[in-house]
């Protein structure tokens, strides 16, 4: 995982997350020392880099549909 710097910071993001869920969020990524920050962090650079090949396979996949006309 890559630390993310100190200057200039990151803005401060919120969100809605049930408590439950947020704490066994803290507990689990103590063990891991990181903190909950750092796992979301990493959860959502794997959802929009996923999101991105989603994207692209559909942009190939249109594209092939257009030349096969």
């Amino acid at each position: 995982m890559t630390p993310m710097p100190n200057a200039p910071r990151t803005p401060l993001r919120s969100f809605r997350i049930p408590d439950d869920l947020y704490t066994e969020a803290q507990q689990i990524a103590a063990t891991q020392d990181e903190s909950v920050s750092d796992v979301v962090r990493q959860a959502l650079e794997r959802y929009v880099k996923a999101g991105r090949r989603r994207a692209r396979a559909d942009a190939a996949a249109r594209k092939s549909t257009l030349y096969k006309r």
